[in-house]
């Protein structure tokens, strides 16, 4: 129903004002959210959780001695400055790290 109250309360607003307001008054506040098929929200964290745990494991030992030997193979042909000299800490780490824009997804 459209009264002289609510043709005011639109009037008066900017653009975010207004489509705040027309929100406000026009769609409902709580919407379901389905994940899966599931509308739970205890269920979809453990939907999420269990997804994001399989995506980052760390690496086997044998997979390490294979980037390792694929990193040794790769050094033997290159020519520049010498990774010897340069030496990483936690704190170096850290730095980096939270230096690090939020939202970004890392390349490949």
């Amino acid at each position: 129903m459209y009264t002289n109250e609510l043709h005011n309360a639109f009037l008066g607003k900017d653009d975010p004002g207004f489509w705040k307001c027309w929100r406000s008054k026009f769609q409902p506040a709580n919407k379901s959210v389905e994940v899966d098929g599931c509308v739970n929200p205890d269920i979809i964290v453990d939907k999420f959780a269990t997804y994001f745990s399989t995506c980052y494991s760390r690496n086997s030992t044998n997979q390490k001695d294979i980037l390792k030997d694929e990193f040794t193979k790769l050094r033997d042909h290159y020519f520049g400055f010498p990774s010897s000299d340069i030496s990483f800490d936690t704190e170096l780490v850290s730095k980096i790290i939270l230096e690090l824009k939020r939202g970004k997804a890392g390349d490949m």
